[in-house]
C-alpha cells in the first residue's frame, strides 16, 4: 500500500508469475511484468523522482523499475515561415543528387575478390554420327553437340566438391545433368564436358542452356554462379529447299544494304554440306524446317535492306526472327569496325518494322495453348477418376475372392476390363496432346 495523493491509496501486488498489478479500490489500473519474481516490494523516490518500484527476489537481487513515462513538460512551437519556393528546392535537389552521382557511382561493377568464373565453347557444327556413342544414335538419325565448360577461382585458394546442375529445355537430351568437380583451382580451368542430343520434335520454347554451379567459399560459405550458354540454330532446325507461300509473314526494316543469307547462316550452309554452286540459292531465300515441325522461310529484298519472315505457323517464327537479328548487328558491327578508319560519320544499325503489332495471331496463340492445358488437364482429372475407379473394383473382387461363400460377382468383372480399357486409352490420349 502506498499513497498517491492526500488519503487516495494505490495497492500494489506482486505475483509468483512474475506480474505487478496496481489496484486503486478494487480495479485494476495498471500491470506490467518483470524479469523476476519478487518476494518483495515497495515504492520509494529516488533522486527527486517519485514512483519508482523496487523489488527483491529470492536470490537477493534488488532492481529498481519506473512504471510510466514523464509527459512533455514544453509544448512543440510551430513557427509559420514564408511560402516555399519549390522551383529553387528541386533546382538545389537536383545539383546535390547530381553531386552524389558523380562521387558516389561506381564506374563498373564490382566484381567479388573470390569468384567462380564459367565460360562456355558452343560449336556452331553438330556433332558428327562416328563421335557419338551407340547408346546416342537412332538410327541414321541423329542431332546432338558437345559443349565444353571451363570453371576458374578468381581467388588466391583452390574450392573442392563444386557441383555443376544443368538445365535444358524439355527436348533436349542431358547425358548427364548433375556433375561433381574435385578441384577448381585458381590458374587452370577445369574442363566439363556436357553432350546435348534433341529428342524432341515442333518449335523449341528456348535455345539456351543453364548451368548453376553450388560450392563453399574458403571460409564455408555456401555460393552459386549462374550462367546461360546459347545452343546453335542446327541443333533446332535444319535447311530445305526454299518455300515460297505462308500464311504468317513478318517484315523487317533496317537502313544498311542487305548481306547475302549464306554469309549470315554460314554454320547452317556448312552443316547441309552444300558445294558453292548451291550457295546462289540461298542469296536471297533460305528456309528452315524445324524437326517434324514447319518451316520458316527468309526472303531478302535485292535493293533495300527488308527481310521478311514467313511460316504456316506464327509463333515458329520466334528463333528465326531472333536469329536473323542478332546475326545482322555481328555482321555490321563488325564490319563497321574494320571500316571505322576510312568511313566518315554513319548512323548506328537499326532494325525496325513499319507494321501492326500482330496482336491477333498472339491472342489466337494464346488461346490455343489455353485450350491444350485445358485439354490437358481434364485428360489427367478423367485418367485420375479412372484409376481410382478401378482400384475400387479391384477392392471388390478381392473381397468376393476371400469370401469363404462367394457369391455373384455382380457384373464386376466387366466393368474392371472396361476399367482398364479406358485407362490404356485416356493414356494413349494424354500422350497424344502433351507432346509439343
Amino acid at each position: 500500500m502506498y499513497n498517491v495523493s492526500g488519503n487516495r491509496n494505490n495497492l500494489l501486488v506482486a505475483a509468483a508469475t512474475g506480474q505487478m498489478m496496481v489496484y486503486c479500490h478494487k480495479r485494476l489500473v495498471w500491470a506490467a511484468k518483470g524479469d523476476t519474481c519478487p518476494v518483495a516490494v515497495r515504492v520509494a523516490t529516488f533522486a527527486g523522482l517519485q514512483g519508482l518500484v523496487l523489488t527483491l527476489d529470492d536470490a537477493g537481487k534488488l532492481v529498481l523499475s519506473y512504471m510510466g513515462t514523464d509527459p512533455p513538460m514544453q509544448s512543440v512551437d510551430v513557427r509559420h515561415s514564408a511560402e516555399v519556393d519549390f522551383a529553387a528546392l528541386d533546382s538545389e535537389y537536383r545539383e546535390v543528387a547530381g553531386r552524389i552521382q558523380a562521387l558516389g557511382a561506381p564506374t563498373e561493377a564490382v566484381v567479388p575478390l573470390q569468384q567462380l568464373l564459367i565460360t562456355a565453347q558452343v560449336p556452331s557444327l553438330l556433332d558428327r554420327s562416328e563421335d557419338l556413342p551407340q547408346d546416342m544414335l537412332s538410327g541414321s538419325a541423329f542431332s546432338a553437340v558437345t559443349v565444353h565448360l571451363y570453371l576458374r577461382h578468381s581467388g588466391a585458394a583452390s574450392l573442392t566438391d563444386v557441383t555443376l546442375s544443368l538445365d535444358a529445355l524439355p527436348g533436349l537430351h542431358l547425358d548427364q545433368d548433375c556433375i561433381t568437380v574435385p578441384h577448381v583451382s585458381s590458374t587452370d580451368s577445369s574442363a566439363v564436358i556436357v553432350r546435348l542430343q534433341a529428342r524432341g520434335s515442333g518449335v523449341p520454347s528456348d535455345n539456351t542452356l543453364k548451368a548453376v554451379a553450388t560450392y563453399a567459399s574458403s571460409s564455408g560459405e555456401p555460393r552459386t554462379t549462374s550462367t546461360k550458354v546459347t545452343l546453335p540454330l542446327s541443333l533446332f532446325c535444319q535447311l530445305v529447299a526454299p518455300q515460297q507461300a505462308a500464311v504468317f509473314k513478318v517484315t523487317l526494316d533496317t537502313n544498311r544494304p542487305p548481306p547475302q543469307l549464306a554469309d549470315l547462316f554460314q554454320d547452317m550452309v556448312a552443316q547441309a554440306q552444300m558445294d558453292l554452286q548451291q550457295h546462289g540459292q540461298y542469296a536471297n531465300v533460305m528456309s528452315f524446317k524445324y524437326t517434324r515441325g514447319p518451316v520458316v522461310t527468309i526472303l531478302v529484298s535485292k535493293s533495300a535492306g527488308r527481310y521478311r519472315i514467313q511460316s504456316d505457323s506464327f509463333g515458329a517464327m520466334w528463333l528465326i526472327v531472333q536469329e536473323l537479328c542478332q546475326r545482322l548487328r555481328n555482321f555490321f558491327s563488325t564490319a563497321e569496325s574494320s571500316e571505322q578508319e576510312h568511313a566518315g560519320s554513319q548512323e548506328d544499325f537499326a532494325i525496325t518494322s513499319k507494321e501492326a503489332v500482330p496482336l491477333e495471331e498472339l491472342w489466337a496463340s494464346i488461346e490455343k495453348h489455353c485450350q491444350a492445358r485445358q485439354a490437358v488437364a481434364a485428360s489427367q482429372a478423367a485418367l485420375s477418376d479412372r484409376a481410382q475407379q478401378q482400384r475400387a473394383v479391384q477392392k471388390r473382387l478381392l473381397m468376393c475372392f476371400k469370401d469363404r461363400q462367394p457369391g455373384s460377382l455382380a457384373h464386376l468383372e466387366l466393368l474392371l476390363a472396361e476399367t482398364f480399357d479406358q485407362l490404356v486409352d485416356l493414356g494413349e490420349l494424354l500422350m497424344l496432346i502433351s507432346l509439343p
